[in-house]
């Protein structure tokens, strides 16, 4: 139980980071494209960058939103069922490197 309940919330955690990671990223982007422009274009549009960065790391954002609810629903129905379920990537670095080793 330890096992399962320990690889989601690493794995809930990575996801958290990369996401901000991505946002201050999208962020620091847009604002160094508002100071790039001109200040005497102002019947211009804004830049693309300025919502395309923002619209990419949005729609990233919410692949792995999705991502984490499938995962999410997935394995607790296999945990629910008895089996030991690793998530991909995150399961086996728990498993090695951070529980003590358990009969399987």
């Amino acid at each position: 139980m330890s096992f399962h309940s320990l690889q989601v919330l690493l794995w809930h955690a990575a996801y958290a980071v990369i996401f901000f990671v991505g946002m201050i990223f999208a962020f620091i982007f847009m604002f160094a494209t508002i100071a790039a422009q001109p200040h005497d274009a102002h019947n211009q549009p804004p830049p693309w960058a300025f919502f395309g960065v923002f619209g990419a790391v949005w729609l990233w954002g919410m692949g792995g939103w999705i991502l984490n609810l499938i995962l999410g629903i997935v394995y607790a129905i296999r945990a629910n069922q008895g089996e030991w379920a690793r998530y991909p990537l995150i399961g086996d670095f728990v498993l090695r490197k951070i529980l003590p080793p358990q009969p399987m």
